[in-house]
């Protein structure tokens, strides 16, 4: 897993932004395109990266918090 750190996760959210400026339909028409809400332009800039790399993205601006099961030796729970 990669984590991209929250300062490149907003430079690439501005990038997928201005990329619509200049979409324009079938008929050569420049596109008018509403507002992107932000958690679907934090989806898509993941989505872009992980595709892009081929690993699993984490945004650097959540915590990860991995918990290990408990473990039973005879009758003894470790919790590690």
């Amino acid at each position: 897993m990669i984590v991209i750190p929250e300062y490149l996760m907003r430079e690439l959210m501005t990038r997928i932004v201005d990329a619509t400026h200049g979409l324009v339909d079938t008929a050569g028409e420049p596109m008018v395109m509403s507002t992107i809400a932000e958690p679907q332009l934090r989806m898509s800039a993941l989505v872009a990266i992980q595709i892009a790399t081929g690993q699993a993205v984490w945004p650097g601006d959540k915590k990860i918090s991995i918990r290990r099961p408990k473990v039973a030796h005879s009758i003894f729970t470790e919790d590690v």
